[in-house]
């Protein structure tokens, strides 16, 4: 697409003059659409958040990606509520949020995806009311990895 060219053009070029105007088009554009689609305009508002945070997602691309997950035993969909993991963590004495590591989106998307790929395996070796706390460890640790400070955006290709 034309406008794709163009914007990797003006970002690659390093020149100041080149990304001011970059920066001009987009508030342009960004005013334009919170007066024609304030709905997408909240939306991409809230997406630039992500520039904040090491692991961030909205409230959407989070319900989008626990909804595709597939876990061991074929099932599909979050294990745990967003209202579930925000009440198990409170209540486990565990942080929702740490910035700039992750969002509570985020956590709620890590703590789902530790469940989905690894539940079999842990269930060998923890008991069952242990689950949910151990698997919120391993999100947390995941979140906060010194290797990859941002992986969850790319990893789920948002």
């Amino acid at each position: 697409m034309e406008h794709e060219k163009m914007y990797y053009q003006l970002v690659e070029s390093g020149k100041p003059e080149k990304m001011q105007l970059l920066g001009s088009v987009f508030l342009w554009l960004m005013d334009r659409t919170r007066q024609s689609n304030p709905s997408i305009y909240n939306e991409a508002v809230e997406k630039m958040n992500a520039a904040n945070w090491c692991n961030y997602l909205t409230e959407k691309e989070a319900s989008c990606i626990v909804a595709g997950l597939e876990h061991q035993d074929g099932s599909k969909g979050a294990k745990w509520s967003l209202t579930q993991v925000l009440n198990a963590v409170e209540k486990i004495g565990g942080a929702v949020e740490c910035a700039p590591y992750y969002n509570q989106y985020a956590l709620y998307v890590a703590i789902n995806m530790i469940y989905s790929d690894f539940a079999k395996t842990l269930a060998e070796y923890i008991d069952a009311d242990k689950m949910f706390e151990v698997v919120y460890r391993l999100a947390v640790a995941k979140l906060k990895d010194a290797d990859r400070p941002r992986f969850i955006r790319k990893y789920f290709d948002v």
